[in-house]
């Protein structure tokens, strides 16, 4: 389930933050999640909660913001929006330029970043 994986990293990555600050606990993440993930926001969260019991993260929310699908052709520069995960299959090259024919290449939409973390010292 690609939605652990992405947990775990991402929980991971608070953890690593927190302990940083010597926080007693996580109270909340803000995330931007890339649309061609794949991973539905809310599948998201219930595997955070999941994952994130027993932990000094347990209970906290987890607010995630989407980021677009992007490419650009490699041609023309044109930029193109890229909305479904199955629009890219992981490669950075998606398609035809609508504009020139060039190919087309991803420049946003893909990963996660991990945007702040609240804790209690």
């Amino acid at each position: 389930m690609h939605e652990t994986l992405l947990v775990e990293e991402i929980l991971g990555a608070a953890l690593s933050e927190a302990g940083k600050r010597g926080a007693k606990s996580v109270t909340r993440l803000r995330l931007k999640l890339g649309a061609l993930e794949g991973v539905s926001p809310e599948s998201l969260r219930v595997a955070f909660e999941e994952r994130a019991r027993g932990t000094i993260a347990e209970g906290a929310s987890l607010a995630i913001e989407r980021v677009s699908g992007r490419a650009v052709c490699t041609e023309c520069g044109e930029p193109v929006a890229v909305d479904a995960p199955g629009d890219a299959h992981g490669a950075p090259l998606v398609g035809d330029c609508p504009s020139c024919g060039g190919r087309t290449r991803i420049v946003a939409g893909k990963g996660w970043t991990l945007e702040s973390v609240r804790v209690v010292t």
